[in-house]
């Protein structure tokens, strides 16, 4: 008998990077199907989180049940970053960045280094413009 799927969306407020109870309730869902991080009123940088919330979120990231993440309004340091919380999402087929930002002081990491390679379906890159959303990059296979 399949298992039911599960969704988490998280619409976060600052202070819930650093919420101690978030990391359990993420790692309690073992057939998570979507991974939404939303961070509810401007950007916030991913390592502001939590070690324990960053090891939570990767770890759900890596579940072979997991085939879509929407990640919005959230800042790495680098690309490699980025691709780091990516790599293990080895089932991903729909993936959507929405008003990421990604600061360029560094070299761009090459998404060849990493071992994953998901099958992609859906990919879209959103900004925010005006208040309007405003598709800057979107490709459907």
């Amino acid at each position: 008998m399949p298992r039911p799927s599960a969704r988490i969306s998280v619409h976060a407020p600052h202070w819930v990077f650093g919420e101690p109870t978030l990391p359990c309730v993420i790692s309690q869902l073992i057939h998570l199907s979507h991974f939404t991080l939303r961070m509810a009123y401007s950007h916030r940088q991913w390592s502001d989180a939590s070690e324990h919330l960053k090891v939570a979120i990767v770890a759900a990231l890596q579940l072979p049940s997991l085939e879509s993440i929407l990640l919005e309004r959230i800042g790495f340091v680098n690309t490699t970053t980025l691709f780091s919380l990516l790599a293990g999402a080895s089932s991903l087929k729909n993936l959507m960045l929405e008003d990421i930002d990604i600061s360029l002081h560094e070299q761009p990491a090459r998404a060849e280094a990493f071992s994953a390679k998901p099958q992609i379906k859906s990919l879209a890159i959103l900004h925010h413009g005006y208040g309007r959303r405003a598709p800057t990059a979107y490709a459907h296979w």
